[in-house]
């Protein structure tokens, strides 16, 4: 997956943090900034790739960010620029109802996943070792086996 997707994302980081140097340079401070998020969640995304238990952070720095994007959503189209809150529509429509959906479907489990690990509140099992307990003891009766005929030579 490594090969697939790392070098995609280094090279869209790389890109798009210069795209964003460009914009700080030019005194467009607000697309500067959403370049630079977006440069870091890919570079985020890259470390991730790269080696996921080591950079365990990254994952749920990108987490973090999907959350924080449907929650300034949901505040912009409701507090910030107030529309209407009418359930129903068109589903392109920038509503704080669209807004709210998309933070519970999407934003919730991101929030799960920045703070837990995991994406749901469940606690997984612990992993069932008798899977390898089977094939120690297959591993004991196979020598076993073996013996028996070296006795009865």
């Amino acid at each position: 997956m490594f090969w697939c997707l790392g070098p995609l994302f280094l090279l869209v980081a790389i890109v798009v943090a210069f795209i964003a140097y460009t914009q700080f340079v030019t005194g467009r401070f607000a697309a500067g900034g959403i370049a630079l998020a977006v440069a870091w969640a890919c570079f985020c995304f890259f470390l991730a790739l790269l080696n996921g238990p080591y950079f365990w952070w990254a994952g749920r720095v990108v987490a973090a960010s999907v959350f924080s994007a449907y929650l300034w959503y949901l505040l912009d189209t409701w507090l910030i620029h107030p529309k209407p809150f009418e359930i129903g529509g068109r589903r392109s429509d920038a509503t704080p109802w669209n807004a709210l959906l998309g933070l519970v479907i999407i934003g919730w489990p991101c929030l799960l996943y920045t703070f837990l690990g995991r994406f749901t509140l469940w606690v997984p099992p612990p992993p069932d070792d008798s899977a390898s307990l089977y094939e120690e003891d297959a591993d004991d009766s196979n020598h076993e086996d073996s013996n028996d005929n070296s006795r009865n030579a």
